[in-house]
């Protein structure tokens, strides 16, 4: 069985349209942790509007929203 999105490929064509020309209101595009808990000038991008954190318990998913927050 193959899964069948709700959302119209139009939709999601605008959505991807509007990242690629940064035309997106307040979006987080990338964030640098240096120096903070285990991260040493770490980069992280977030490349579309819906981004997923996963990991290991205590792999750090925490300490990067905390520091999105503050951004």
């Amino acid at each position: 069985m193959e899964y069948q999105s709700e959302i119209r490929d139009s939709v999601i064509n605008e959505l991807f349209e509007k990242v690629s020309n940064k035309n997106y209101r307040k979006y987080l595009v990338k964030l640098t942790l240096n120096p903070i808990r285990g991260f040493q000038n770490e980069t992280i991008k977030f490349d579309f509007p819906v981004t997923a954190l996963i990991g290991p318990n205590g792999g750090g998913k925490t300490t990067v929203l905390g520091a999105a927050a503050c951004a």
